[in-house]
């Protein structure tokens, strides 16, 4: 809407009844042919309308006179009438609908299907407001079809949707690129990703060139792209920026030299770590015994527990000066270290050294094996983490690595540990929202059990956890009909919930079908 028409809304047409400008022939030739209105609130509206339109459908961006190439043939196949018709209903509910929307996007895209043509604007606008959502948004771009990638440059509110130009297959990186030398940051990131993995050396060497002018975010930018692909020729780069000024470069350049088990830095963090547990047995039971670290100078840890409060925190709790920084140091150390280190130096499995930690209260060690785990993805680690310690103590994220036959153990072990009612389901629903779907069967059943178990108290909801059900479980019929089966013997508010469940599971089923 122009700036003419908002000022007249605004004011009212008491005080402006009209004529409004329009500022463009062709729109004011449209405007023309419209009906006369005796109302002038209903004139404004039409006016307003009508300009909304042509902003829509117009070619943002094109200079006058100039006229774009067609879009090229079309090569995907149009999708059914029926799964079209569901497609404009997923779009019309908005976002409550997101999660079924990337479902048929992504079913679409990976049969080779495209959305007829009248969907496209809903359908960008959509993708465009799915900021998070890459999935959906990769998937939108796909099933529009050429005519949806010709048209999406033309609108600056789709431009999120346009991926930066990556480097050609064959390509030597250069520093000329445009991407390069005239992105946005995220768009500089992203083709920096895309050169490690076509040209790492190439990519490194245009870091290197670029560092001493980059800023702390810039150069922290290029910390975690050196990521893909490092390798030991990285190291030298790396381990200048673990001097950097910012704590922001310095920890991106940590976490990306873990990666690098034989660099010196890592080994070094290994030796600090290891020198700081030992295992030792009394009578006929083992124990854990963990010492702290000093600090070196040089280190490029954060050292959150340096401010006053902090300070005075560790004072009140009675503990020694600088135990708190020390007990975070040796976390840092603990997160470097590769966990192959642990079972060789103390001759445990990951079980056993989990459980000797928690007996030990080594909270450090606990909270530096979840990391170094989630970088392994390692699955042993992440069974013994999240059985024993729990989803809520540690990061739920470790479930991701876990193995399907694993999930399971993990769900019961974590719905033991949780206290009854309200209190235990955020800690059940933390550990499911990380697990990729779709579940597997035996998980599906034990959690609609689990969900249908629960009483119907004003204190404790299912949604949350129903909704994740309805969207991770097989979207099979059997899957279905466990839930069904479940909501039928459920209390009144949580059998909603499940029946709620069970129908989006009836509704993906259906979406599949209508794609295949």
């Amino acid at each position: 809407m122009s700036a003419d028409l908002t000022t007249a809304a605004l004011l009212g047409t008491d005080r402006n009844p009209g004529p409004h400008p329009v500022g463009d022939e062709l729109l004011a030739a449209a405007l023309s042919r419209l009906p006369a209105r005796e109302d002038p609130a209903t004139a404004l509206l039409d006016v307003a309308a009508l300009a909304a339109v042509a902003r829509r459908a117009s070619t943002s961006g094109t200079e006058a006179g100039t006229v774009r190439a067609p879009a090229p043939t079309e090569t995907r196949q149009l999708c059914a009438p029926a799964a079209a018709a569901r497609l404009r209903g997923l779009l019309a509910a908005g976002k409550e609908s997101w999660d079924l929307l990337e479902l048929w996007l992504a079913t679409a895209a990976g049969n080779g299907l495209r959305v007829p043509p009248g969907v496209l604007v809903p359908l960008l606008d959509a993708a465009a407001a799915a900021g998070d959502r890459d999935g959906l948004r990769t998937a939108a771009l796909a099933v529009s079809g050429e005519r949806g990638r010709w048209i999406t440059p033309q609108n600056p509110a789709w431009h999120g949707l346009v991926a930066a130009p990556r480097p050609g297959v064959d390509a030597i990186v250069t520093d000329d690129d445009p991407t390069w030398v005239h992105g946005t940051a995220d768009e500089r990131a992203a083709w920096l990703s895309a050169a490690r993995s076509l040209d790492p050396a190439g990519a490194r060497s245009l870091v290197a060139g670029a560092w001493a002018k980059a800023n702390a975010n810039e150069r922290a930018t290029f910390a975690r792209a050196l990521e893909v692909g490092v390798t030991p020729d990285d190291e030298e780069l790396l381990a200048s920026a673990l001097s950097d000024r910012s704590v922001a470069v310095r920890t991106a350049a940590v976490r990306t030299l873990a990666h690098l088990p034989s660099s010196a830095f890592v080994r070094h963090c290994t030796d600090r770590a290891l020198a700081c547990v030992t295992v030792s047995r009394t009578l006929l039971r083992e124990h854990l015994v963990m010492e702290l670290p000093e600090p070196e100078k040089g280190d490029p840890f954060a050292a959150p527990y340096s401010s006053p409060k902090a300070v005075a925190v560790t004072q009140m709790l009675g503990l020694p000066a600088g135990v708190g920084a020390k007990a975070d140091l040796l976390t840092r150390l603990v997160e470097v270290v590769p966990l192959s280190a642990w079972t060789a130096h103390l001759g445990k499995e990951p079980r056993t050294l989990v459980q000797l930690a928690i007996a030990a209260n080594a909270r450090p060690l606990l909270q530096g094996w979840a990391v170094a785990t989630e970088r392994e993805h390692d699955a042993a680690w992440a069974h013994a983490l999240l059985v024993l310690v729990g989803a809520r103590s540690i990061s739920a994220d470790l479930a991701r690595i876990l193995p399907p036959e694993a999930q399971l153990d993990v769900f019961r072990a974590t719905v033991s540990a949780a206290p009854a009612g309200y209190e235990g389901h955020p800690a059940v629903a933390a550990y499911l929202a990380q697990l990729p779907a779709p579940w597997t069967d035996d998980l599906t059943a034990q959690v609609a059990t689990w969900v249908g178990g629960q009483p119907s108290e004003k204190s404790w909801t299912p949604i949350h956890t129903s909704e994740q059900l309805g969207l991770a479980a097989p979207p099979t019929a059997r899957s279905e009909s466990v839930i069904r089966a479940a909501a039928a013997r459920a209390a009144e508010n949580v059998s909603r919930a499940l029946t709620r469940a069970a129908d989006a599971v009836h509704q993906r089923r259906t979406i599949i079908e209508e794609l295949t």
